[in-house]
Parts: C-alpha cells; sequence; structure tokens
C-alpha cells in the first residue's frame, strides 16, 4: 500500500503555538493536527520560536529530511525582519535558497 502524502508546516514560534494549541484542546475533536485532511494527507508540524531562515537551514533540514514531506508550507521570515539590520530583499533571497535546498538537496 502506498504511503500516504505528507504535508509539513515549517516555522517560528506562530507554528508552535499553533501545534501547542491543537495539543490542549484536541479531546474533544474540534481542533486536530489534520485540518480535515485526514483522508488526504498527514499533517506534522516543526514550530521554534525565534526562528529566522538561516537558523532552519542551520537547525532543521534534518528533520525535515525525516519527515520526508511532499509539500512544506514555510512561516519564516518575519522574525529576520524584526533585525533592524536586515532588509527585505535579502531576507527574500534567503528565503528562495532555502527552497532551492528543499528541492535541490531533500527532493521537494
Amino acid at each position: 500500500m502506498a504511503r500516504m502524502p505528507c504535508a509539513l508546516l515549517v516555522g517560528h514560534s506562530c507554528v508552535r503555538r499553533m501545534t501547542e494549541f491543537i495539543e490542549r484542546y484536541q479531546e474533544d475533536g474540534s481542533y486536530t493536527h489534520t485540518f480535515g485532511l485526514e483522508c488526504t494527507c498527514t499533517v506534522k508540524t516543526i514550530g521554534t520560536g525565534g526562528r529566522t531562515v538561516d537558523k532552519l537551514i542551520k537547525y532543521d533540514l534534518q528533520d525535515i529530511r525525516v519527515t520526508a514531506p511532499n509539500v512544506v508550507i514555510l512561516d519564516i521570515g518575519s522574525n529576520d525582519l524584526c533585525d533592524e539590520q536586515s532588509h527585505p530583499d535579502t531576507v527574500t533571497l534567503s528565503i528562495i535558497a532555502l527552497v532551492e535546498i528543499l528541492i535541490k538537496n531533500l527532493k521537494l
């Protein structure tokens, strides 16, 4: 039997807090980690407070590789922009570099 497709949501504290919220309130079925997609795909999350694009590349690529997702949804970049030395163009280029790594190295 073929493995069900996997969607992975990766990002900063918003992803972490959303995951914690779902874990806290999933008993009654109102909130689930599947987001109602259980017949379509599995859904996993990796969320770390303070995560920037560079930190995601440095610390999370192995976890992404192990998860072996078919789709990656990135919630990243806002912590980078909080740094007054940062520029939106630079952050954009960092995100593009991350996506290229995900496509080339992880075959996503």
